[in-house]
């Protein structure tokens, strides 16, 4: 791709962000996107097929700087031996930093696209650090309810403005967690 290529995909980027804090998604057009933008209809899709296209590469640029290669590597914010409360502390950190003003208004509207890349992503993490589960409970319904109450721990932390620092929400998830399952080593952090 060619710098004015990279450019013009930046300006369609900074007027979808842009757009998003003044309207819902589903309020928004590819015409709005376009004007916005000062691009030829045309321009944008050689880009992109549908706003659900540009939303997903916008999901994708989020989540792969929250989640680098699928999972979080070592950043030099938390202790990484800090097992899940530090990983959940860790992704807090990276979502407050970045993008913060697009997490609150797609988790608000409560989208399907940007929901699912969330949750996929939460998944993974959850999977890695949980061991074992309560007997008699599904596998499933389990990940289900870890990624659901997260996402929903982190809508909660943007939508009241806490000053509640990522490890403390990190902490608090943890200790909120069913009784019953099982995690690996090093789940708490000391606060």
């Amino acid at each position: 791709m060619d710098r004015r290529q990279k450019r013009t995909l930046n300006y369609i980027y900074k007027a979808f962000e842009s757009l998003l804090k003044k309207k819902k998604y589903d309020q928004i057009t590819i015409q709005d996107i376009v004007d916005e933008a000062d691009v030829a209809r045309s321009t944008f899709y050689m880009h992109f097929e549908t706003k659900d296209d540009l939303l997903n590469k916008v999901c994708d640029e989020i989540f792969d700087c929250v989640f680098p290669h699928g999972f979080l590597p070592p950043c030099g914010y938390h202790d990484e031996d800090g097992g899940l409360e530090g990983k959940l502390a860790h992704i807090f950190t990276h979502l407050k930093e970045s993008h913060t003003d697009i997490i609150d208004r797609l988790s608000s509207d409560g989208e399907e696209i940007f929901m699912s890349y969330f949750k996929k992503h939460m998944e993974s993490v959850f999977t890695t650090y949980v061991i074992g589960i309560p007997e008699g409970m599904s596998e499933n319904f389990l990940m289900n309810h870890l990624t659901c109450s997260f996402v929903d721990a982190v809508k909660w932390w943007f939508h009241c403005k806490t000053e509640k620092t990522p490890e403390e929400m990190a902490h608090y998830y943890v200790l909120s967690l069913p009784s019953g399952i099982k995690l690996s080593e090093k789940t708490f952090r000391m606060m």
